[in-house]
């Protein structure tokens, strides 16, 4: 199976408001070039093949490039901002989280740090691990998200922008039924930039537990 049944974007009306040794930073030394008009090449991205090197802005406003990152194992997660089981993956049915823009979270979904602890034995603050939020979809589950509304999100998740976790704001070029049955979805890509595992609803791809975060562990040795 994938990810979780019936936990995909929603569309809403707009509610109110192993070795830990350090890798080099994967921080880029020359900032990448943001251009919303630029085909998207590459996209929805292939198994086996390397990922497309999408630019975004993070949650500061720093064009960020996933080419940043080679070096790196990177763990991409797809989000919409109404998908109930994004806002469980973001860690929303931890004890004491508020629900965010009062949507309730899948329930019985654990963080993605607790998926990763219990089925690779990783963390995900290891030193080697970036991880990624593309936030693909906003508060309406039809259009791009809002850079207000995805700022908003990583700062209720306590999503920080460090050279291990980044949030990137999606614009209009990923609307489209493929990248909507993506979400919920995870992608891992290894050190060379090269898609080793996706992870969705559909039963075409890698289950998250039993595959997709046991790679990830495999990479690591």
């Amino acid at each position: 199976a994938g990810i979780v049944a019936g936990g995909g974007c929603e569309r809403t009306e707009p509610s109110p408001a192993a070795d830990t040794s350090p890798a080099p930073s994967p921080r880029p030394t020359h900032e990448a070039t943001y251009n919303p008009e630029a085909p998207l090449r590459g996209w929805p991205p292939v198994v086996g093949q390397f990922y497309p090197n999408i630019v975004l802005r993070d949650r500061d406003g720093q064009s960020v490039a996933i080419s940043d990152f080679r070096g790196k194992i990177v763990l991409i997660e797809l989000v919409g901002l109404t998908c109930k089981a994004c806002h469980a993956f973001a860690g929303g049915n931890e004890p004491g989280r508020p629900k965010f823009r009062g949507i309730t979270p899948q329930p019985d979904v654990p963080s993605i740090e607790r998926f990763a602890s219990g089925y690779a034995k990783v963390s995900l603050e290891d030193p080697n691990i970036v991880f990624v939020q593309l936030v693909l979809y906003g508060m309406d589950g039809q259009s791009p998200p809002a850079e207000k509304d995805a700022r908003e999100w990583a700062q209720h998740f306590d999503f920080e922008t460090r050279d291990s976790e980044y949030v990137l704001i999606g614009d209009q070029r990923f609307i489209s039924p493929q990248t909507r049955a993506l979400i919920p979805g995870f992608h891992l890509v290894d050190q060379q930039g090269i898609l080793q595992a996706l992870s969705s609803d559909s039963p075409r791809h890698d289950p998250l537990h039993s595959s997709l975060l046991p790679k990830l562990a495999q990479l690591l040795k």
